[in-house]
């Protein structure tokens, strides 16, 4: 998948990506159905923007590979994802209620959850309880 936004192979619109940050973590957003030179835009809710924002591929990448996430499908059509994840635009991002893989879900028509956050609260659940049992 391209990183550069002069490469030609880019996904069609509607379809989730994402990039890799930290050693566990994704930013997820929505291909768009508008382009800036050749490259398409990404619809995403970032916390660097503080919400939902349609950003060139570049920025969006941010100098990271960008991947399709082929785990996220939809009975939606393209035309549809790419309504429903612009409905969101301007709201503001919070990491617990409306964070980037909420926002993409919501787009996909999937049940709205944050299955990232899920798993963070999940370790620091169960590191809250080894710390209590040592006690």
């Amino acid at each position: 998948m391209p990183t550069s936004p002069h490469q030609s192979t880019y996904p069609p619109a509607g379809t989730p990506v994402y990039i890799r940050f930290g050693l566990i973590f994704r930013h997820h957003g929505i291909v768009s159905d508008r382009r800036v030179d050749g490259a398409p835009r990404v619809i995403s809710n970032s916390r660097r923007a503080g919400g939902v924002v349609e950003e060139t591929w570049s920025v969006f990448a941010d100098g990271m590979r960008v991947r399709r996430n082929r785990r996220l499908t939809s009975n939606l059509r393209p035309a549809e994802i790419v309504r429903r994840a612009r409905a969101w635009s301007g709201r503001p991002y919070d990491v617990l209620f409306r964070n980037c893989d909420h926002h993409v879900r919501h787009a996909l028509g999937l049940a709205v959850q944050s299955p990232q956050l899920q798993s963070v609260v999940a370790v620091a659940a169960l590191a809250g309880a080894a710390l209590a049992a040592r006690r």
